[in-house]
């Protein structure tokens, strides 16, 4: 995975952050701490994805990535993108610890995981969330989501979720 840090270049109340490719070791149990607390705090049933060791070795393989937002030397978001196909690439765990949330974090770890779909030359980016994260949701729409009545891509079918497709222009 590549080791470029991007800063965000603005400072915000109680904290600066920048976001890099998750890569190596001590980036990966950052990732794994993360990913874990993402998944206490999804309704019972809701978590019916893979477990987090099956996701930190997916994350870590080419083309897919996952980033992770820093914040005095610690983990405070993280966000990932996985290829389903050739045209198709797949926002996963964006998460952002709650003390560290309504700072902008979680938009730019999606920003910067929309923009490495752009540069990978996906047609779309597509994404899964439930009804009651409206906030999410919020964040998704300002960055050109919107709604899929039925998910055409691998791995959706739960009826409870929420699908959006971003579909790059030509």
């Amino acid at each position: 995975m590549g080791t470029s840090s991007q800063s965000m270049g603005r400072n915000l109340p109680n904290s600066r952050y920048s976001i890099r490719r998750a890569a190596g070791p001590a980036d990966l149990a950052a990732l794994r701490s993360l990913l874990e607390a993402y998944v206490r705090t999804l309704p019972p049933g809701k978590c019916d994805d893979e477990p987090v060791e099956r996701s930190l070795k997916v994350y870590s393989r080419e083309p897919n990535a996952a980033w992770i937002a820093h914040s005095g030397g610690a983990g405070i978001g993280c966000v990932a993108l996985r290829m389903l196909d050739v045209e198709t690439a797949r926002i996963e765990r964006l998460f952002v610890l709650e003390e560290y949330r309504g700072r902008g974090i979680g938009l730019a770890l999606c920003r910067t995981a929309v923009r490495f779909a752009h540069r990978r030359a996906y047609s779309r980016v597509v994404l899964d969330t439930l009804p009651d994260m409206v906030e999410a949701q919020a964040l998704y729409r300002s960055l050109g989501f919107v709604e899929s009545e039925e998910p055409d891509w691998p791995g959706c079918s739960d009826a409870d979720r929420i699908y959006m497709v971003l579909q790059f222009k030509e």
